[in-house]
């Protein structure tokens, strides 16, 4: 998803920042956001293709929910975001697999970390590593060493 989320600061409520830059406090979004999923899940049930899941359609863009992937995940997690916002009720990354609860994690499905970019060769070096694990001759301790410091 392609949206900014400012924490508030003295009790105010968070604000929710779309891809055309137009603001909506965290509430409305969500209820919005609850309401097109509804509609854009009834409209593919029902194979028809009206107004209202147009514009459902359109909203979830505005979100940056483009793909069939991204709107399955963000209709799966929903139900997460009217939680309150802690480690038991978080998810797990799509990227490295840590946990994480908080609003913008829970709505990208992405720690910070992995959407800064921060984690992308963490799990290529995991991987690397358990496969030479065993082991091995000089020559493949050479490549290993190699594939370490071009993934990071």
């Amino acid at each position: 998803m392609e949206i900014r989320i400012v924490l508030a600061k003295n009790g105010d409520e968070d604000t929710v920042i779309l891809k055309d830059r137009s603001l909506w406090e965290w509430t409305a979004w969500l209820k919005r956001t609850e309401r097109a999923v509804a509609i854009v899940r009834a409209a593919l049930d029902a194979n028809r293709v009206t107004p209202a899941a147009q514009s459902a359609h359109a909203w979830l863009g505005l979100c940056g929910v483009t793909t069939q992937a991204q709107f399955e995940d963000l209709e799966r997690h929903l139900p997460q975001l009217r939680l309150p916002m802690s480690a038991a009720n978080g998810r797990r990354c799509r990227k490295c697999g840590a946990k994480i609860w908080g609003k913008l994690a829970l709505v990208t499905g992405l720690g910070s970390e992995c959407r800064r970019g921060g984690n992308r060769a963490a799990k290529q070096v995991r991987e690397l590593r358990a496969r030479f694990a065993a082991p091995v001759s000089k020559a493949t301790r050479l490549e290993l060493a190699r594939a370490v410091l071009a993934a990071q």
